[in-house]
């Protein structure tokens, strides 16, 4: 059996213990049996958490200049330590990090990990977390820290959680795309991001589809925040866009391990999908496309922007443009 055959067979082992919303909430039985295994630590069948209360947010960062400051500086306030893995950044995240640094003091960490596979990377950060819940925060994430629903609303509700089980919290976030003014019409918020109770029995795989996804333990107590409390920006320029949109497919390919890396990848779609069009075409013609399908922000439904991204309404790098009522591309003056 080849490489990738193996490596494929593995994914599909681990996947028989993989637990993800909104698959496991499929079948009730499955969901009835975790939450009444949920207590078998509260009952003294096993050893329940013993870290210290408080949160610990990870943060994995590679060339997050975009919203990284932002971003740290929205959960100062509602986390205990903040974790950074910086997986080889060659923009200006490292001075944004040092700036942050001397702004946070000791509840800042960064660990530099250039050569760290993400996977593994996020394990690492784990491993090196003090508290008894820890929260995977991304760069492009900006809580609120005031107003309706803030951020300390969700620190709230985890440190009342029963601090004798264990859970697995996927909080509801807000979908900001194209720029700060549109959303996906499709999935205006989305709950992929997570925290749990601290266990060394909870750790990162490649599930059957080759994503990023925690290997949760039977007596994990799966709940969804359903308040969003932040914002998912995925506002940044169009190359980068475009590249988060091919490392994600990526990810996806069953056979992926038959490339060297994700430039292989990249360079083999390029041939094959793009008629060997430079990065910036490729980038640009699925912009367009990507774009047309986005719908101005509700705030009716979703409130006020978060005080920290405030400051970029009025002078964003990126704006829509529009022709007759159409999305027909995209200002950028943010490369």
């Amino acid at each position: 059996m080849n490489n990738s055959k193996v490596q494929l067979n593995k994914r599909k082992d681990l996947n028989k213990w993989y637990t993800r919303i909104p698959r496991h909430f499929r079948t009730s039985a499955a969901s009835t049996f975790r939450m009444m295994s949920s207590f078998a630590p509260a009952i003294g069948l096993m050893t329940p958490p013993s870290r210290p209360q408080g949160i610990s947010a990870i943060v994995r960062v590679k060339d997050e200049e975009a919203w990284l400051a932002p971003s740290l500086r929205s959960i100062s306030s509602a986390v205990d330590e903040i974790i950074v893995g910086d997986n080889g950044s060659t923009d200006s995240t490292p001075n944004i990090l040092d700036a942050l640094k001397k702004e946070l003091g000791n509840q800042l960490t960064v660990l530099k990990r250039p050569e760290a596979d993400i996977k593994d990377l996020t394990n690492n950060l784990i491993d090196q977390t003090r508290f008894r819940w820890i929260l995977k925060w991304d760069a492009d994430y900006v809580a609120k820290t005031d107003g309706p629903n803030p951020i300390s609303n969700l620190r709230e509700w985890l440190l009342n959680l029963d601090p004798k089980r264990y859970f697995l919290v996927y909080p509801t976030m807000i979908e900001l795309c194209g720029d700060l003014f549109h959303q996906r019409t499709t999935t205006p918020t989305r709950a992929d991001c997570n925290c749990f109770t601290f266990s060394p029995k909870l750790h990162y795989v490649y599930d059957r589809h080759g994503w990023e996804a925690p290997l949760v333990p039977i007596w994990y107590r799966v709940l969804k925040y359903d308040t969003p409390t932040f914002y998912h920006v995925d506002v940044k320029p169009t190359v980068r866009m475009f590249l988060s949109f091919l490392w994600k497919r990526y990810l996806g390919t069953p056979d992926r391990d038959r490339f060297r890396n994700f430039q292989d990848y990249v360079s083999q779609t390029r041939q094959k999908e793009w008629q060997d069009r430079t990065g910036e075409e490729m980038a640009e013609l699925w912009a367009l496309e990507h774009f047309r399908g986005l719908a101005p922000y509700d705030h009716d439904r979703f409130g006020d922007y978060p005080s920290l991204l405030k400051p970029f309404l009025k002078n964003s790098p990126y704006r829509l443009l529009y022709r007759d009522g159409q999305i027909i591309g995209r200002q950028e003056s943010g490369k």
